[in-house]
């Protein structure tokens, strides 16, 4: 049966795996982005902690180490957080998917 509401629901299911795989190309670069920002991040971290070991008390350190790395860290948060909502975008548009296929289903059994 190939009714409008069929055409309708199969143009949209169409969208969302484009979509999904636009999402998934867009995951891919922000995991390179996400993996660079926290490997500059731990490398400055490194670099930081060799710099001023000799000079401050280690129970303060990392605290020091922190604060003198921020800009790293703040590359490295944005990093996640954009690699995360990307994720949470594309389950979103897969449950779209999965809710557009069973009505597709109950639509052809109608």
């Amino acid at each position: 049966m190939n009714t409008p509401e069929l055409q309708k629901i199969s143009k949209a299911m169409l969208k969302i795996v484009s979509e999904i795989g636009e999402h998934c190309e867009a995951l891919d670069k922000l995991g390179e982005k996400k993996a660079i920002a926290v490997s500059a991040y731990d490398k400055a971290v490194a670099i930081k902690t060799i710099q001023l070991a000799s000079k401050h008390p280690a129970t303060l350190m990392d605290k020091i180490v922190k604060g003198e790395c921020v800009s790293e860290l703040y590359d490295k948060l944005v990093a996640e957080s954009a690699y995360k909502a990307c994720i949470s975008k594309l389950e979103a548009r897969k449950a779209q998917l999965t809710a557009f296929q069973s009505l597709y289903r109950h639509q052809e059994t109608v």
